[in-house]
C-alpha cells in the first residue's frame, strides 16, 4: 500500500539510507536553454530528469554521479541535453541527459566551485580552484583559481587569461544575459570582515575588486542573479548567522558591482528568481515563505507561507521547491507569484530510473530502484532484471583522506568545503 509523503520523510530521517544522511528534498532547478521543456531537478537523493515540463521525473541515482561526500553541486544545462556539474572532484559533464559522464580534461580532483552558461546555451564557464601550500606575508593562504570557457556546447573547454585574486575564497560567479564579456564572481578574503566582487567587462581577460559590505556574523556572499537587460545591475544575497539562527540579505548593485545597498533582510534565502524581462523578483526562504517585489523600487510583499528551498522562472511561470510536508509538494508552478500552485512532483510520483543503456554511469541506479520505491513510498513497483540493493549513504564514492599534509593546507581546505556546503542555492540561469 503506498505511503503518504510525510511517513516517507519520517521513514527516510530514521533509516538515513538516502539523501546523504538528509531529508529527501530539492533544491535547485534548471532549465534547458533550447527546450524549456526539458527539466533537471538537483535533491538531496541525486537528479530528476524531466523531458515533458515536468509531469515526470526520472531519476539518477547519487552514486552515478561523480561526487563524494554531502555535496550540492552546482549544475547547468546546455543544449542538445549537455548536464554540467561543479563538485569538489572537479567539472563532471554528460553529453546525454545524464546517463554518462566524465570529468573535464585537467579538472579531475580539483574543486569546482560554480558553474554559469548564457542565454544561448552553447557558451559556459566554470571556476576551479586549488590551494596552493603557501601563503602571503600575514599568513592568508593563497588560492590558485582560474575560469574554464567552452563556446560548442560544452565539448571542448579553454581556461580565460585573467588573473583572479588567489586570497579570495570563491563563492559564485555569473554572467551577464545581454553582455557575454561581463563577468562576475563572489567570494570573500580569507580571513576577512567583508566580501569580493570580481567584475571583468573583457570576457575574462582581466578584473577590478570591490568589497561586499558584511554586517557582524555574515560569512558568504552569493551572486543569485544578474538583469536580463541590465548588465550593471547583479542581485547578491548574503550568509550570515544571528543569534545562532540563519539569515540572509538582499544586495543590488546597480553600477556593475562598485556598491551594494541593501533592500531585503530575513531568514536564510534559499530561493530567487527574476522574471524573464527582469521587472519582478522573487525572494523565497523557509521561514518567511515567497516575496515578490518590482525591479523598480525593490519594495517585497509576502506572496505566501509556503516554505522555499528553491525558485526559478521559465517564461511566466514561476517554480517553487517546497517542503513536502509543509506544501504537499516538492516542485510546483504558479501562475500568479504564489497565490496558487499546481504541484508537480511529490516523492512518491518519482517516476522511473532514467533511461539509459546498460554501458552507462546510470546503469547501476536500476538496482537501487526498488529501495528508494520503498523508502520514497512510489506505487509503481520493482522493474524487471533490478535486485533490491541499499544505496549508498552519500553522493558517490567517499575517497580516502591524503595524509601527510600540513595543518594549514586541511585549515583552508576546510574552509573551501565549508564554502561548498553552505551554498545558498542560486537561482535557475
Amino acid at each position: 500500500m503506498k505511503r503518504s509523503a510525510i511517513a516517507a520523510i519520517v521513514t527516510l530521517s530514521a533509516t538515513v539510507a538516502h539523501a546523504n544522511s538528509r531529508l529527501p528534498e530539492a533544491n535547485q532547478l534548471v532549465i534547458a536553454p533550447d527546450d524549456p521543456t526539458s527539466m533537471l531537478l538537483r535533491s538531496t537523493f541525486g537528479f530528476l530528469f524531466s523531458k515533458d515540463a515536468g509531469k515526470t521525473w526520472d531519476w539518477l541515482c547519487e552514486s552515478a554521479i561523480p561526487c563524494a561526500g554531502q555535496q550540492d553541486p552546482a549544475v547547468a544545462l546546455m543544449n542538445g541535453g549537455r548536464v554540467l556539474s561543479g563538485q569538489i572532484e572537479g567539472l563532471a559533464t554528460s553529453p546525454d541527459h545524464g546517463c554518462s559522464w566524465s570529468f573535464v580534461s585537467g579538472t579531475e580532483k580539483i574543486i569546482t566551485s560554480d558553474v554559469a552558461r548564457t542565454p544561448d546555451g552553447a557558451t559556459a564557464i566554470a571556476i576551479t580552484s586549488t590551494y596552493s601550500k603557501v601563503t602571503n606575508d600575514a599568513g592568508v593562504p593563497l588560492y590558485n583559481s582560474q575560469i574554464l570557457e567552452t563556446i560548442d556546447t560544452a565539448k571542448s573547454w579553454q581556461p580565460l587569461s585573467g588573473v583572479i585574486d588567489p586570497m579570495l575564497v570563491i563563492d559564485t560567479l555569473d554572467i551577464a544575459p545581454s553582455d557575454s564579456s561581463r563577468i562576475y564572481i563572489s567570494g570573500q578574503i580569507f580571513g576577512a570582515n567583508h566580501g569580493a566582487m570580481l567584475v571583468s567587462k573583457d570576457g575574462g581577460m582581466s578584473y577590478s575588486e570591490y568589497p561586499i559590505p558584511f554586517v557582524a556574523g555574515e560569512t558568504g556572499a552569493y551572486i543569485s542573479g544578474v538583469d536580463p537587460a541590465n548588465a550593471d545591475r547583479v542581485y547578491v544575497r548574503t550568509l550570515g548567522l544571528t543569534a545562532s539562527v540563519a539569515v540572509s540579505r538582499l544586495l543590488v548593485s546597480s553600477d556593475g558591482g562598485q556598491t551594494f545597498t541593501e533592500h531585503w533582510s530575513g531568514g536564510k534565502m534559499l530561493g530567487f528568481a527574476l522574471s524573464q524581462d527582469g521587472s519582478r523578483v522573487y525572494v523565497g526562504s523557509i521561514t518567511d515563505g515567497l516575496l515578490a517585489g518590482s525591479a523598480s523600487d525593490l519594495v517585497f510583499t509576502q506572496k505566501s507561507a509556503t516554505q522555499i528551498e528553491c525558485l526559478a522562472t521559465s517564461g511566466a511561470t514561476l517554480f517553487v521547491c517546497g517542503n513536502e510536508a509543509n506544501s504537499g509538494f516538492i516542485l510546483g508552478a504558479t501562475l500568479d507569484e504564489g497565490t496558487t500552485f499546481s504541484p508537480l512532483l511529490r516523492l512518491e510520483t518519482v517516476h522511473q530510473p532514467l533511461d539509459c543503456a546498460a554501458t552507462t554511469n546510470a546503469a547501476q541506479c536500476l538496482t537501487q530502484w526498488p529501495a528508494l520505491e520503498e523508502q520514497l513510498g512510489i506505487d509503481g513497483g520493482a522493474l524487471p532484471g533490478s535486485e533490491p540493493n541499499v544505496p549508498s549513504s552519500h553522493c558517490g564514492c567517499e575517497s580516502s583522506e591524503p595524509r601527510g599534509r600540513d595543518a594549514l593546507f586541511f585549515a583552508a581546505m576546510a574552509a573551501f568545503v565549508i564554502k561548498l556546503r553552505s551554498r545558498l542555492f542560486r537561482a535557475a540561469r
